[in-house]
């Protein structure tokens, strides 16, 4: 995210890029569903903090999967892959590759290899040994590393710059926070696409329950090279007789597709058959499209939620004569009315066909502090299902984005607003004083102190509890689930956490007692109404004196 935009979220709006060398060709389809397939895959996450030795003290997570059987979640079909992340800042970082094997109970002499770094860490070498301590004797250690607390300790080297390095972390409690298991259902077919061709048709897709959002992708390969595909999102657990969908893309001649669908379904009674023909265009050799590269929660990760303050990043997203100051919504008319823009000077964002609501842009053409040209919106309100596909489209003027796939998670994706790239989280004391160090604001911030209650914003917590209004520019109210945050090696449980604006909530944290002096990482988990939760993500750090 850009200076411009971690302070002021300012940008401008730019016109529409001519379109030119453009191909549309219309097309009619009929086909069916044959077989189906249905997979789960085992999501362990886990953050925490430890010393690293001569490093220092290091803010960890830990992001592993693995296939399961779809019968019983708990049954592993194969071991687990994934990283374990180090983070001494949002700057400096680290990562290793480790592979834990299936079993009961802890697991010893695990060796993975580091797989690079950021920051002072770039192009990091070396590996680590790991063992556990704490997870249960006996039920499947694949369960155990998703739902309960455990203590990770390791050794090994580190080489940067032709300077190596020991390692030695200490005991390590990491927490198991937002582990959730991934549902895939896929179906296939075969298509006759007049006149096009005949494809062989894959709908691999996910979703909630009969009052939530089902969403997938349907691909039509035509042959090794060329395939379109489509975004499919309904509400309820069938679809309706008929869908209008829009074209996310293709490959070989159809690489950069545009276009829509019209889909009519039939399915037999006992749901064993299903067949459908319909309609579209696709359009092919348009150039100066708007194209998104990045979609982000707002200083987080690359999912979002619903009411979540997010980031698009890409290009031709918004007019290249935006002024260098850029476009936000303070002066939007719907204020008037209590609402919230869904378009600002042309620009709009719709997320698996729901408006979003625009609150800033900027033009890497005017702005130096725009990288790529970025937007940044709030979701809306939507009912989903958990880690399933959402599709994002910008619209700038007339011209508008093949659609961008990204996961998004049911309830919460927390993140921290942050003062500095270096990760000082956005906070204030009771007075309204600036929260940080001394030299990130001379004159107007101060650390805090132990024993003091500061207050902290953060986005990404989902809808308040009793609901939102959809569009409202009002939203009050506790998050959905508990909040626990650390600070180093001390534990902040139950903090009082409120949504106090749309999308953005206030956690009012007390700062331990024995917190010792100069930056402390800390994270927060949380804010999952059914008790799970999602964490913000490491690196992030609190000053105290």
């Amino acid at each position: 995210m850009s200076n411009r935009s971690r302070h002021a979220w300012v940008a401008a709006f730019l016109t529409a890029s001519a379109l030119f060398a453009q191909k549309t060709t219309n097309f009619t389809f009929t086909g069916g569903l044959t077989g189906e397939s249905n997979t789960a895959t085992g999501h362990a996450v886990g953050s925490g903090f430890g010393n690293i030795g001569a490093l220092g003290p290091v803010a960890i997570s830990l992001d592993l999967t693995q296939p399961v059987d779809i019968s019983n979640t708990g049954n592993a079909l194969d071991d687990y892959k994934g990283t374990i992340s180090f983070a001494f800042n949002r700057l400096d970082s680290f990562d290793v590759a480790i592979t834990i094997p299936n079993g009961t109970g802890n697991f010893a002499s695990v060796i993975g290899n580091i797989t690079g770094g950021k920051g002072a860490y770039q192009g990091a070498t070396g590996s680590m040994g790991f063992t556990s301590a704490g997870l249960p004797p006996s039920g499947p250690r694949s369960q155990a590393l998703k739902s309960v607390s455990y203590a990770l300790a390791g050794n090994g080297n580190i080489t940067v710059g032709g300077k190596t390095t020991a390692l030695t972390l200490s005991s390590a409690n990491m927490v198991s926070a937002g582990s959730r298991d991934i549902f895939l259902d896929t179906n296939t077919g075969t298509i006759n696409v007049s006149p096009l061709g005949n494809a062989a048709l894959t709908v691999a897709g996910s979703g909630g329950d009969n009052n939530t959002r089902q969403t997938g992708v349907a691909t039509l390969k035509f042959n090794a090279n060329d395939s379109i595909s489509f975004f499919l999102n309904f509400i309820g657990d069938n679809p309706p007789p008929t869908l209008n969908e829009v074209i996310t893309g293709g490959t070989g001649a159809y690489a950069g597709a545009t276009g829509s669908v019209t889909v009519n379904i039939a399915i037999t009674p006992d749901g064993k058959s299903v067949t459908f023909t319909g309609s579209g265009a696709v359009t092919t050799g348009a150039t100066g499209l708007p194209v998104i590269t990045e979609v982000t929660t707002a200083f987080g990760p690359g999912e979002i939620a619903p009411n979540s303050w997010t980031v698009i990043k890409g290009n031709n997203l918004v007019p290249a004569n935006t002024p260098a100051a850029g476009v936000d919504w303070s002066l939007a008319p719907e204020f008037a009315s209590g609402k919230m823009p869904t378009n600002l000077q042309g620009i709009s964002v719709a997320v698996n066909g729901v408006p979003a609501y625009v609150y800033f842009y900027c033009s890497a053409a005017t702005d130096k502090d725009c990288a790529t040209d970025q937007i940044n919106v709030l979701t809306p309100l939507d009912a989903i299902g958990d880690h399933v596909p959402a599709a994002v489209v910008v619209s700038n003027g007339s011209a508008s984005s093949p659609p961008f796939i990204v996961n998004e998670i049911a309830f919460a994706e927390p993140s921290f607003l942050l003062f500095s790239t270096k990760g000082h989280v956005v906070g204030v004391h009771t007075d309204g004083t600036l929260l940080g160090p001394t030299t990130l604001y001379p004159g107007l911030s101060t650390p805090a102190k132990a024993g003091e209650t500061v207050l902290l914003f953060a986005i990404g917590y989902g809808i308040p509890k009793g609901g939102a209004t959809q569009g409202s520019a009002t939203q009050a109210g506790p998050v959905q689930g508990g909040v626990n945050c650390r600070i180093g090696n001390n534990g902040v449980p139950s903090v009082p956490t409120n949504i106090i604006s749309p999308g953005l909530a206030q956690l009012n944290l007390t700062i331990p007692a024995g917190t010792p002096s100069g930056d402390n990482l800390i994270f927060c988990a949380g804010g999952f109404p059914d008790g799970s939760s999602g964490h913000t993500p490491v690196g992030n750090l609190i000053t105290v004196q």
